[in-house]
């Protein structure tokens, strides 16, 4: 989304090229300052269990497609922190693993995605908080890739796991 007006002044921000990225950023006279476009930061993980045969799946606010386990990075907080608080939060889980695998831009939401896989420990298989979360379950990869809804980011992530666990 092309912003419009500054963000601390309220003026009417007009596009510059900026030179050393040689690309249109808006900008603000008054201020004196390029406003770049603000978009929100997500996590997406794989909750895998101890041995990578079962995937967590979420469904919620009433959605009938299933879903990975994401949620919003919190002001102040760092990525890994906002996974381990979501994971906690909505399935009072907790992570053994932790691992980076990609970022995909959400334009539906203006997010973009920090996708990771993790894994729980032998035995570790949550409780749902029942005001985010309307039902959960592990399911195998092939499974759970006819549940997730097709061509989103939760897909990205499968099709990651996927192609990891064929080597």
């Amino acid at each position: 989304m092309k912003l419009l007006f500054c963000s601390e002044c309220g003026t009417k921000l007009t596009p510059e090229m900026e030179p050393a990225e040689k690309k249109e950023i808006m900008f603000c006279h008054k201020c004196g300052t390029f406003r770049f476009p603000v978009f929100s930061t997500a996590i997406i993980t794989a909750v895998l269990n101890h041995d990578s045969s079962r995937v967590l799946l979420l469904r919620q606010y009433g959605r009938h497609k299933w879903n990975l386990l994401a949620g919003y990075v919190n002001k102040g907080e760092n990525a890994e922190e906002a996974l381990r608080r979501e994971m906690w939060e909505e399935m009072k889980l907790t992570p053994t693993r932790v691992r980076f695998l990609f970022s995909s831009y959400f334009a539906h939401t203006e997010t973009l995605m920090l996708c990771y896989l993790t894994h729980v420990s032998q035995g570790q298989y949550g409780t749902p908080d029942s005001t985010e979360v309307d039902a959960a379950g592990w399911f195998s990869l092939a499974e759970a890739k006819d549940y997730i809804i097709p061509r989103g980011v939760a897909q990205q992530v499968t099709d990651v796991l996927d192609r990891e666990m064929k080597k």
